[in-house]
């Protein structure tokens, strides 16, 4: 198995763990759910000639908020819909952009598709095998770091019995999905894996104390409560170790 071959299963393996946790915490989709995703990469392998890079951003800039609304209808599960488009993104777009570089003895129907998708297309014609290849692995590593890395990281806190109550919400250890607590600290956790993950692979190691420091400047008062200080540090630790690990590991590769 080839490098880019293998960053590309990593790259499309990382939104099934949250797909497949969207799917038990809202049972029902089924059926109707694997139709509507096959609708994408069905369209995206149409005999479809685009005469310019131009045409192809406006195509997709159009197709990805009409699929994801469509989805949404379908299912009734924004979330699952939004992780749905999210790995056929991943598993379409460098398919079209890679094309035989990325795995030997791919679907000869397949490729056929593909190249005549891509025939005419600047912005395709204008990307060489190792630009590919660093895509692949520098884009596994932002998917992994921002999106793959915060369900697990939350189902092991609750599992383990480390997830306290939040402000606001003393009644129960599990505050719900439109609580803006667990909302904010979500996106928070994506800005500060992406950004300490940029840094490690600039070589910019000292500055993520700064980064650390500015979460810690935010739970200040909170910090006094034992408990959440204990479970803000735990969850940084794992955050922050499983990003620069990840940063190790691209870096060896790339």
């Amino acid at each position: 198995m080839t490098a880019p071959y293998l960053s590309y299963a990593l790259l499309v393996t990382i939104p099934l763990p949250r797909i497949l946790m969207h799917l038990r915490r809202y049972p029902g989709p089924g059926l109707k759910a694997l139709a509507a995703a096959l609708v994408y990469p069905v369209v995206l392998l149409l005999p479809l000639k685009i005469e310019s890079h131009t045409g192809l951003l406006i195509i997709l800039s159009a197709a990805v908020p009409i699929y994801h609304i469509l989805l949404i209808r379908m299912i009734r599960n924004q979330h699952l819909a939004a992780s749905l488009l999210l790995l056929l993104n991943l598993v379409t777009i460098p398919a079209v952009f890679g094309r035989p570089e990325l795995v030997s003895g791919f679907s000869d129907f397949l490729l056929s598709r593909l190249d005549n998708l891509a025939a005419a297309n600047l912005a395709v014609a204008a990307v060489s095998p190792g630009e590919i290849e660093a895509f692949l692995f520098y884009g596994m590593g932002i998917m992994l770091v921002s999106v793959g890395l915060n369900d697990p990281i939350a189902l092991f806190l609750k599992r383990s019995h480390l997830m306290p109550g939040f402000a606001g919400d003393s009644s129960s250890p599990n505050p719900a999905p439109a609580d803006p607590e667990p909302a904010r600290g979500r996106i928070i956790g994506y800005l500060e894996r992406g950004i300490i993950l940029v840094l490690m692979l600039s070589g910019n190691i000292g500055a993520i104390g700064f980064v650390l420091a500015a979460k810690g400047i935010t739970r200040f008062r909170q910090l006094d409560d034992r408990d959440f200080a204990e479970y803000v540090l735990i969850g940084t630790l794992l955050s922050v170790g499983a990003t620069m690990l990840t940063g190790v590991v691209l870096s060896a590769f790339v």
